[in-house]
């Protein structure tokens, strides 16, 4: 894993553990791609499952984020429900 994307977990982490969500989507969705590309698919989707449902449905971009997950995780059903 890349610093850069080292640390964007742990920013993520802590703001999710503050109950900050609008700072932890933005972080989130922000970092994503990044984290996808340095092989962390898995940290992605446990960042994901850190957020209440209601955050992530208020969050369009996470929103996205989310139902795209779960079509990675062979989920359609999850994908739909998002």
């Amino acid at each position: 894993m890349s610093c850069a994307g080292g640390y964007a977990v742990e920013a993520i982490r802590h703001t999710q553990a503050a109950r900050d969500w609008g700072t932890a989507a933005r972080l989130l969705t922000d970092h994503w791609p990044g984290l996808h590309l340095d092989g962390q698919a898995e940290i992605v989707h446990e960042l994901l499952a850190g957020f209440p449902p209601d955050a992530r449905a208020a969050d369009a971009e996470l929103a996205a984020l989310t139902a795209a997950d779960e079509l990675s995780h062979g989920s359609l059903d999850g994908a739909e429900a998002t």
